[in-house]
């Protein structure tokens, strides 16, 4: 239930600002997974994911407002982008401790 609010949610703002994506939803024991992927997304990341963590803070919000007495915690991903900034911080810190 928690899972379909918050993918309705992203639905809506993906309408509104006319974009194409697909959205879908990972629950992981109490973490709530969103996952975006489609093309010209950024303007759903902002720069420094500025956007990303709004976004990710108004579904959170929601959910403490309409999830029930138990609310999963949200993540949201835009076009990977979480995962590729993990890999690249993953990797500065190899290249670091190689020199």
């Amino acid at each position: 239930q928690q899972a379909t609010m918050i993918e309705d949610f992203i639905d809506d703002l993906l309408d509104a600002f006319e974009l194409e994506a697909n959205v879908s939803s990972v629950v992981d024991g109490e973490n709530l997974n969103i996952l975006i992927d489609g093309e010209g997304l950024g303007v759903l990341i902002g720069p420094d994911a500025v956007t990303n963590r709004a976004i990710q803070e108004i579904c959170r919000t929601i959910l403490h407002r309409k999830g029930g007495s138990d609310p999963l915690r949200v993540n949201v991903d835009v076009a990977g982008y979480r995962d590729a900034r993990r890999e690249a911080l993953a990797a500065f810190t190899r290249r670091t401790a190689a020199a």
